[in-house]
């Protein structure tokens, strides 16, 4: 594990970690928010909620990467958004899941 670390960098993961953890953050509060909408049987909109969180994640990394940091880095860029695909794919299950108990 250390060695994957390594040659993966605790910065990219780190990256990975808190794109993916705002991602979460902002998926729920789009899926909560619809609760009704889901509960009648519009899945579709809990499978597109994590684009809600993409799309802000996308935007505070590149405004980071671009204001705060000396040079952009496109790797720190796709890192943070593996991380929302990472909640797409929890979403995902959540909502085959929700189709196979019903």
């Amino acid at each position: 594990m250390n060695e994957l670390i390594e040659k993966i960098g605790i910065d990219k993961l780190a990256h990975l970690g808190v794109g993916g953890l705002l991602c979460a953050c902002i998926t729920l509060v789009m899926i909560l928010q619809d609760a009704e909408m889901i509960r009648a049987g519009n899945l579709w909109r809990a499978a597109v909620s994590p684009l809600a969180g993409t799309i802000a994640v996308m935007m505070f990394e590149f405004f980071k990467e671009y204001i705060i940091d000396k040079e952009f880095d496109w790797k720190d860029f796709w890192f943070t958004l593996a991380g929302c695909a990472l909640v797409f794919a929890a979403t995902g299950i959540g909502v085959l899941f929700h189709l196979l108990s019903n």
